[in-house]
């Protein structure tokens, strides 16, 4: 009917797979109570953060104590299509701590991030060096 419902929960309840199985049978967790399995067309489940998320000023230290303290950190989300669906999506964005008014995603970090990813430049300590492909076409279109 075009409209748009948002569930959001922090409060995680066991949904009994088979409601009609024997108690003990195999359980999952699920954000947002029965409501969620009912209602949703997509499903956001945000994943846990982990040390291995956090970025940090000097992330090529190879001590903790030398990396300082942590200046964001990626969050990671998984779509589904039902809660027992295990081919879901998940997309990792970088938050930057310090931010208001909606300036807490990190754009240029997430840009930079798209580019290693398509091989379109190189890090190697703290130095980027940018592929001659990408820099012919920026110079093609003026850019």
């Amino acid at each position: 009917m075009g409209h748009t419902l948002i569930l959001t929960s922090q409060v995680r309840v066991e949904v009994a797979t088979n409601p009609y199985a024997a108690r003990g049978g195999p359980k999952v967790k699920q954000a947002g109570g029965n409501a969620i399995k009912h209602y949703a067309n997509f499903i956001l489940e945000f994943e846990e953060r982990y040390s291995s998320d956090l970025i940090f000023k000097n992330p090529t230290a190879t001590r903790l104590d030398e990396k300082g303290e942590p200046i964001g950190h990626y969050c990671k989300v998984k779509f589904r299509k039902s809660v027992n669906e295990k081919t879901g999506s998940t997309a990792r964005y970088p938050i930057k701590y310090g931010e208001k008014n909606g300036k807490s995603v990190w754009r240029a970090r997430e840009i930079l991030d798209m580019l290693y990813l398509f091989n379109l430049i190189t890090k190697k300590g703290a130095w980027i060096s940018v592929s001659e492909e990408l820099i012919k076409e920026v110079s093609d279109k003026k850019f």
